[in-house]
């Protein structure tokens, strides 16, 4: 196992870590990673943690405990342009072939004490029902500081793309740093484990944006 806190590079303000694939063996490779620190000025990320704050109403439960809200409001096109500049570096650090986007997922999400998501990947044809197959999957952690919660790491696990299975002890974990950007692609399996707030409230959950880019398939 791997944690991505020893992966970043000494001296740098804003480190954009790319981690290659290594292959394991027997059809399994470790995830390709994309990774960006301080993604957002601070000023933009108060501005995040306040409009989730003043958005709760909005949040609703997703059925696996989740709070899920479809809106960023305006905020959302910092994410968006900063994918459409950067689209073809990030195919090439994930080793993803490009592709013609059908669309871009994005929503924000908030996990309170004891919420976690199982092993799966997000690739899996029956969580694709009338949208395009889904090729690039990324988060945006951001928390109230001091942080009030604990684990709720990101494992994503070492995964024979071919045969869709993984190997639940070989895994690279990746810290919920405030302010850190991560994409991987979304056919390697992952998970979150259960978070740890003993307050249990809103405001200090570990908060993140986060969605997809489905690829446009042609009939």
């Amino acid at each position: 196992p791997k944690t991505i806190e020893h992966l970043a590079p000494a001296g740098e303000e804003t480190p954009i870590i790319h981690l290659k694939k290594r292959d394991k063996g027997a059809g399994f490779s470790s995830s390709p990673l994309y990774v960006v620190d301080d993604f957002l000025e601070q000023p933009l990320l108060d501005q995040l943690i306040q409009y989730t704050n003043d958005n709760r109403s909005r949040f609703k439960h997703d059925g696996r405990n989740r709070l899920i809200c479809d809106d960023l409001g305006k905020l959302g096109s910092h994410f968006t342009d900063y994918f459409s500049k950067h689209f073809f570096s990030i195919c090439d650090h994930l080793e993803v072939k490009e592709f013609p986007i059908k669309n871009f997922e994005i929503k924000l999400t908030n996990y309170l004490d004891g919420v976690f998501f199982k092993r799966h990947n997000d690739s899996n044809p029956r969580h694709e029902a009338g949208r395009g197959t889904r090729q690039i999957s990324w988060l945006f952690y951001f928390h109230h500081e001091p942080k009030q919660f604990e684990r709720g790491d990101l494992y994503i696990f070492d995964t024979n793309t071919d045969n869709k299975t993984c190997k639940v002890f070989d895994f690279t974990k990746v810290g919920t740093k405030n302010n850190r950007l991560v994409a991987f692609p979304s056919c390697y399996f992952h998970a979150v484990e259960p978070i740890l707030l003993a307050a249990n409230d809103f405001k200090n959950g570990r908060m993140a944006a986060g969605g997809h880019f489905q690829i446009l398939e042609y009939k």
